[in-house]
């Protein structure tokens, strides 16, 4: 996969000539347009979130996981209250669906890697304070 970064980067750069070639007599532009350039040449460290759809983005449009409730595996200290429950799937197939039909209702997610299940519990509040 090529470096959105990096191609990103090279066409302002592109463009940043262009402008500096216009405004060859401005040197106030020019003296401007070369601290931008020295920024976008900058060595960058850390982390890049490169700007890119999951498969899972894409199959969302036209197909909509659902939950199937299995109620002998229900996580329930009282009938009515409030419930934990166990959710398998994939995870982010799992935290796409929970943002649609539970935002708002969450306190915590734990995803079990090791197990590939996303775990959804509702505390109470006097026990998070």
């Amino acid at each position: 996969m090529a470096n959105l970064s990096q191609k990103k980067r090279q066409l302002m750069l592109e463009f940043l000539a262009r402008i500096k070639e216009e405004h060859k007599t401005d040197d106030d532009v020019l003296i401007a347009l070369g601290e931008i350039e020295s920024e976008l040449n900058a060595k960058k460290y850390g982390l890049v979130w490169e700007k890119h759809e999951e498969a899972v983005d894409v199959m969302i449009r036209t197909k909509i996981p659902v939950f199937t409730e299995v109620p002998e595996l229900e996580i329930s200290t009282a009938p009515g209250d409030k419930f934990n429950f166990l959710l398998e799937g994939d995870n982010l197939h799992s935290l796409r669906l929970l943002e649609k039909t539970h935002r708002g209702e969450i306190d915590v997610i734990y995803i079990d890697i090791t197990m590939q299940k996303l775990i959804q519990f509702n505390y109470p509040q006097r026990c998070c304070a």
